[in-house]
């Protein structure tokens, strides 16, 4: 094996390792995004109902699970988050527990 080409694998390693920091942080920095959206709704006090929903982010996925009263508020819960910057795709698993 060359020099150069034992120079460029630890490079690459470097490169890889700081892109996947950064997709970490970057998915960090959604799902926080998420909950403070969730926990601060100007709209009311339906942010006391999403105190059951938790929220993780991989790759820009945001997966909801929990639950929340009413069908009603999980549009809502949905409609609060899906315009925020860096989603890629909502997997909403929120159960209900009754429809309206």
């Amino acid at each position: 094996m060359s020099a150069t080409t034992q120079e460029a694998a630890p490079a690459a390693r470097v490169r890889r390792t700081r892109l996947a920091d950064d997709r970490r942080t970057l998915d960090d920095a959604i799902a926080d995004a998420v909950r403070q959206k969730l926990s601060v709704d100007e709209r009311g006090p339906s942010r006391f109902y999403f105190n059951d929903v938790r929220c993780e982010c991989c790759n820009g996925i945001v997966k909801l699970e929990g639950r929340v009263p009413t069908y009603r508020l999980k549009r809502l819960l949905l409609s609060l988050i899906e315009n925020l910057d860096g989603i890629q795709e909502i997997d909403d698993r929120v159960e209900c527990d009754r429809t309206e």
